[in-house]
C-alpha cells in the first residue's frame, strides 16, 4: 500500500510541474505577441502626440489606435479608447 502511495504521489508531482512548464511557455508566447503588437504600432503615423483621453505622450507606448474624423489616434490602453468611443467630443484633440 505504501509503495502504491509514492508510485500516486510521485506521479502527481510528474504532472504538475510538467503543467508549469506549458504554463510558462504560454507566457512567453503572449509577451513575443504583445512585442509583435508595439512593433506593429511604431509604424503607424499619428495626427496627434497625446492620448487625448490622459494625456499621456503616445511615444511611451501605443495600446490602441482610432480613425476619427479623418485622423489616427493613438491611446496608452484599450480603457482610454473605450471611454473616447463613448463620448469623443468631452475629449480634446491638441496635437
Amino acid at each position: 500500500m505504501k509503495k502504491l502511495l509514492k508510485i500516486l504521489l510521485l506521479t502527481s508531482l510528474t504532472i504538475a510541474c510538467k503543467n508549469k512548464q506549458n504554463h510558462m511557455s504560454r507566457i512567453d508566447e503572449k509577451k513575443d505577441t504583445v512585442k509583435t503588437n508595439a512593433q506593429k504600432f511604431s509604424a503607424i503615423k499619428l495626427d496627434y502626440k497625446k492620448d487625448p483621453v490622459c494625456g499621456m505622450p503616445v511615444k511611451a507606448g501605443i495600446e490602441d489606435t482610432l480613425l476619427y474624423q479623418g485622423k489616427i489616434i493613438g491611446f496608452c490602453a484599450t480603457e482610454c479608447k473605450l471611454s473616447f468611443i463613448m463620448n469623443p467630443k468631452s475629449f480634446s484633440l491638441t496635437k
